[in-house]
């Protein structure tokens, strides 16, 4: 996908390394500074360690893409198979499980074209819903999905380090 200067493809099994850094980097900026360096710690440690990504990378059910700005990594997005809340037994959902971009490249609209993508692929592959969990407190992404089309259908504990936070769950029903 390009639009204008954003290109998203989909990431290599031999690019666990970027994948690493990018996602260490992102989750860091985006979480460091309202959790204890413990939990950010632990949380890291157990989803972000290379080996962990590269078995994601493998398993079929995971699809990774990285966006480019201007030629220059700006960020990623993980699409997970199979996991389907109760919420969504009726749907045929796919979850967008991590959308992350690094802090010099936010107001470029590589979120949006994030999700545009994420909308399209799932379309074509055969899901009509696209959901993801998203922080209670994350009022600037709650406001982002919810211009976007997005809507609440529930909440579930997300485990950070020791500390149970609340995600809200949103989805998008993106065909009919």
């Amino acid at each position: 996908m390009n639009t204008d200067l954003i290109t998203i493809r989909k990431a290599d099994i031999t690019e666990v390394e970027l994948l690493t850094k990018l996602s260490i980097t992102t989750f860091c900026d985006s979480y460091a500074h309202v959790n204890t360096k413990e939990n950010l710690d632990k949380y890291l440690e157990d989803n972000m360690q290379s080996s962990i990504l590269q078995s994601e990378l493998e398993d079929n059910k995971n699809s990774f893409f990285f966006a480019y700005y201007n030629g220059c990594i700006a960020g990623y997005i993980k699409l997970r198979k199979g996991y389907v809340p109760t919420e969504l037994l009726e749907a045929i959902p796919i979850e967008l499980e991590r959308i992350y971009v690094l802090k010099e490249y936010k107001g470029k609209k590589i979120g949006a074209a994030f999700i545009k993508y994420s909308e399209k692929y799932a379309m074509e592959t055969g899901y009509n819903t696209l959901w993801l969990g998203v922080w209670e407190h994350n009022t600037n992404a709650l406001k982002f999905y919810l211009h976007l089309g997005f809507e609440i259908f529930g909440s579930h504990v997300f485990l950070f380090g020791n500390d149970e936070q609340t995600d809200l769950l949103m989805k998008k029903v993106i065909a009919i």
